[in-house]
């Protein structure tokens, strides 16, 4: 594109004003208030509530990491090829991945009766089947959101200066939204005078349930606020090989 026509282009597609940038970074607001209990707290709570063996998190977190790195290719892909439609071709899946990620959130913090012998402070078994399932779908969740949300920059503006903006507003949203996890881990986790950890489970859940609804929350405004205003070209048709991602 030469110099004129680019000029033109960028002209028509950008002009971002401050809700465009508050909208934008509301995007991360709501995965990082999800996010931050899987960092900050997750493993707390299998070790003082579940009592998962810490060896058996430690391999269920590497073997988690290895399925993203397939996943994440994968969901790129399937993010690219399909097409755009009345909910927009990146925004929606602040919709598709939103919803299951607040459900899956809630779901790794909830302790399924049968699953753990409080009295003798031991998980059993299908306790550690729970745990792996919601801890890999909640992976596969956030990276729904998390992939289209990297690209959504590119059709909301086409000034590269305003997609720097983003950037920096998203970054301010990523630390809004871990905040609130670090007030909650003060009313969780406390010791006793033998220095044993213990757990409130009844404000656990009820706090991790309100910060999954207001991840939602936000990831909703930010997809209705969100306008994408740079066409895009559609992505070739081809066969998908699930092993090497063309």
């Amino acid at each position: 594109m030469s110099e004129m026509p680019k000029r033109k282009h960028i002209a028509k597609y950008s002009g971002l004003k401050l809700k465009d940038y508050i909208f934008y970074a509301l995007g991360d607001v709501g995965c990082c208030l999800v996010f931050s209990l899987n960092t900050s707290m997750l493993q707390n709570y299998y070790t003082d509530a579940m009592f998962l063996n810490p060896i058996f998190i430690m391999v269920m977190f590497v073997v988690a990491r290895i399925w993203d790195a397939i996943n994440d290719p994968i969901m790129g892909r399937i993010c690219d090829r399909m097409k755009p439609n009345r909910m927009g071709k990146f925004k929606r899946w602040f919709i598709y991945g939103g919803l299951p990620l607040m459900v899956a959130s809630i779901l790794m913090f909830i302790q399924l009766p049968g699953t753990v012998d409080v009295a003798q402070r031991e998980a059993l078994l299908g306790a550690y089947f729970f745990a792996t399932i919601t801890y890999i779908l909640f992976g596969m969740c956030y990276t729904a959101v998390q992939i289209p949300y990297g690209s959504l920059a590119s059709v909301v503006t086409a000034d590269e200066k305003e997609r720097s903006k983003l950037s920096i507003f998203r970054a301010v949203g990523g630390a809004i939204g871990g905040t609130p996890v670090i007030i909650l881990n003060m009313f969780v986790f406390w010791s006793d005078e033998n220095n044993v950890q213990h757990i409130n489970y009844t404000a656990l859940w009820v706090g991790v349930a309100v910060l999954a609804v207001c991840s939602f929350i936000a990831m909703f405004i930010a997809y209705k606020g969100n306008k994408e205003r740079v066409p895009i070209k559609p992505v070739p048709s081809r066969s998908m090989n699930w092993f090497i991602l063309q």
